[in-house]
């Protein structure tokens, strides 16, 4: 503001000094005026901003939250459906060792009876049987190499060979489980 003297008394010099005065007021009032004014709209620009900042923020960490969850549930089915697998496949082997080891007995009762007829040489068998171990797509024996036991008594020859037929059903039934248990084990693991 501008300061005026007032040593001169002149008449009207009053007057037009408090206008001048007025005059610069209201120019320093609007000045004001206007910063609080530009004052107020970057305060509410920046108020805006922060808020539409915040929703965006609220709608990514919603969005985000939502997709783990969608993940987890998705990881918890993918483990569930795992140990449901591997829980069969255990049930699947265990089932396969023991007729694993019902085939093995059923073949030392063979080997039992074969020795009670009168055969005795096991070691081309039992190579037979390892070699097919080790390479599964070999047939167990070969029944045109073994020989077969005089069978001179008819009698004995009806019970052989119906003993000879119930173990080779059994076999077949055990075969043909083993295919059915193979097929599911197939099935359920390419689920």
């Amino acid at each position: 503001m501008v300061e005026r003297s007032r040593s001169f008394k002149i008449p009207g010099a009053e007057t037009t000094d408090l206008r001048i005065a007025l005059y610069e007021r209201k120019e320093v009032i609007e000045r004001l005026q206007e910063e609080l004014n530009a004052e107020r709209e970057a305060s509410a620009t920046s108020a805006s901003e922060a808020l539409s900042m915040i929703i965006r923020l609220q709608g990514e960490k919603a969005e985000l939250s939502m997709e783990a969850g969608q993940y987890k549930r998705m990881v918890e089915e993918q483990m569930s459906h795992a140990e449901m697998s591997f829980a069969l496949l255990q049930d699947i082997i265990y089932q396969k060792e023991l007729e694993i080891t019902a085939l093995e007995y059923q073949v030392e009762a063979c080997k039992s009876q074969l020795l009670s007829l009168g055969y005795s040489d096991f070691t081309s068998l039992d190579l037979k049987l390892q070699e097919n171990d080790d390479e599964n797509d070999l047939p167990l024996c070969d029944r045109s190499q073994t020989p077969s036991p005089d069978l001179s008594v008819p009698e004995e020859k009806e019970v052989i060979e119906q003993s000879l037929e119930s173990q080779k059903s059994s076999l077949d039934v055990y075969w043909e489980q083993i295919k059915k248990l193979d097929e599911q084990a197939m099935l359920y693991f390419w689920l």
